[in-house]
């Protein structure tokens, strides 16, 4: 599946829409997630862009159901949040939390309407 569409995010920088390109590759019950950055408010994915090696490990995504109860967690647990964000044509909410000093990398929390997870791969949906 490839998704290009807008999303509406805050960052240290500011808010401001930012466009990326997504692919996803499902593997069981794993998916990988490509993206590009396209334009607009995307540095925290275009710092992560190497020319000359193919791809760089960003970020490990999780669901959650309550994204401001996610929120707090994390910055109580001294995780910055680097992005939030939300991609309204598909009804989803996104955040990064910055787990960079402790775990080398991105935090992703995303909390989305079940039919988003059903079709990014039936096994996804909760049973």
């Amino acid at each position: 599946m490839v998704i290009d569409a807008p999303m509406d995010v805050t960052t240290a920088q500011g808010r401001g829409e930012g466009k990326l390109k997504l692919a996803f590759i499902q593997a069981g019950r794993l998916q990988y997630e490509l993206i590009q950055p396209v334009s607009g408010n995307v540095a925290i994915y275009a710092d992560a862009v190497r020319p000359g090696h193919p791809l760089t490990f960003h970020h490990v995504a999780m669901r959650t159901d309550d994204m401001e109860a996610t929120k707090a967690e994390n910055i109580a647990a001294g995780r910055p949040i680097a992005l939030e964000g939300k991609a309204a044509e598909l009804g989803i909410h996104f955040m990064y939390a910055d787990a960079r000093a402790t775990l080398g990398h991105y935090l992703e929390f995303v909390q989305a309407p079940e039919e988003f997870w059903t079709s990014m791969h039936p096994e996804a949906a909760k049973s």
